[in-house]
């Protein structure tokens, strides 16, 4: 077990005049409602395909908490309540473990994980640890945390790690060895840490030529980490055209009060996942429309070609050649808009576009998951 020994607190990265945050990055405008938004899926998408995870009787799946898919062997690792699932590029199941508890090769709760070069890093944020186990879940090693975070993402050699609610360091994002464990930078790109735990929240937007994407929460602007160095750098500054903006709440607000006031109003009150191609940047956001919340996807230019964004609403239509596109990124997987539906939701689908391969393959209504990757051009 690799125990934290030394903290090493090198920098807050400050800008120009009294901020202690970077300036904001140019201003990205997106309008929801005219000439932004497309019913045509196939100036996002070039194709999609699908896994069906293996059921049997040892691998039920139910709610699916958290994903993340092995970036060489593409292997998907599912996180249900204190489950975790294994699965290969085919869908056929590896594994299924579960090592609840408070024993030491044990994790007390599951806040976030990730699969990397073979092995499974799970986060505690209730007993502050990184726990390691290998695909079967085999026990490696366990990384003991200073404080309380939720989130991880893991670069070439490092583990990063987000805080959504204050913790004592006062730093929201921490670096860790990905070897031994101890953390070697911190980094507060922001004001100050002063967020609340919000589960469909993930301030890490993207992994990208070695810089992190960061966002906060009630927050439209995106800052990047460089994963060498530490810098921080203000990326962009978004605004949607939507019926209410956070400025309209004011600034007195606590996090907690301004979560509670913009719930289910036409406000969007962060960033969401983003991925990036040779030719375009791609950002989700959700937005309160009449009956609920809805994902959007915002398709951007940032090349300096200054081409018209395109906005592609999702689950309030069906579109021509993409007929499963109908829920929210889990991730964004080597150029895969990732997400799942019900296995009764896909073979309705499936039943209405005249698609026999579901049925035929064996799925029934009692199956898992199906999990859809759609390739971004």
């Amino acid at each position: 077990m690799s125990i934290i020994r030394k903290i090493f607190i090198p920098f807050i990265i400050l800008s120009a005049g009294c901020s202690q945050r970077p300036a904001d990055g140019p201003a990205v405008n997106i309008d929801i409602n005219t000439n932004a938004l497309t019913d045509d899926a196939g100036v996002f998408f070039e194709s999609y395909r699908y896994t069906m995870l293996q059921t049997d009787s040892t691998s039920v799946i139910g709610n699916i908490d958290n994903i993340d898919i092995d970036r060489d062997s593409d292997y998907i690792v599912i996180n249900s309540r204190n489950d975790i699932f294994v699965y290969n590029r085919t869908g056929r199941i590896i594994s299924c473990f579960n090592n609840f508890g408070q024993g030491p090769q044990e994790y007390l709760n599951i806040s976030d994980l990730k699969v990397y070069d073979g092995s499974i890093y799970i986060l505690s944020r209730a007993s502050k640890e990184i726990k390691i186990y290998d695909l079967k879940g085999k026990y490696i090693n366990c990384f003991r945390l200073p404080d309380y975070y939720t989130d991880i993402e893991i670069t070439d050699g490092a583990i990063w790690l987000a805080s959504t609610t204050s913790n004592d360091t006062g730093y929201e994002f921490a670096m860790i060895n990905l070897k031994s464990g101890e953390i070697e930078r911190m980094v507060m790109p922001f004001d100050d840490n002063k967020n609340f735990i919000n589960t469909a929240f993930n301030p890490f937007l993207m992994s990208h030529s070695n810089r992190l994407y960061v966002a906060r929460q009630f927050d439209m602007t995106v800052q990047t980490i460089d994963c060498t160095d530490g810098t921080v750098t203000p990326e962009w500054n978004f605004h949607v055209d939507t019926e209410k903006q956070l400025s309209d709440y004011g600034d007195d607000l606590s996090y907690h009060e301004l979560y509670q006031a913009t719930a289910n109003k036409p406000v969007v009150t962060n960033p969401g996942l983003m991925a990036k191609t040779a030719s375009a940047t791609y950002m989700t956001i959700n937005i309160f429309f009449k009956i609920g919340y809805f994902t959007n996807i915002y398709k951007f230019d940032d090349t300096g070609q200054q081409v018209p964004g395109k906005l592609l609403r999702i689950g309030l239509t069906s579109y021509e050649g993409y007929p499963f596109l109908k829920s929210k990124p889990l991730l964004y997987h080597n150029r895969n808009y990732v997400s799942a539906l019900d296995a009764a939701q896909v073979l309705a689908i499936a039943y209405n576009e005249g698609i026999d391969d579901f049925r035929e393959n064996g799925l029934t209504e009692d199956s898992n998951p199906v999990i859809f990757f759609h390739k971004l051009k």
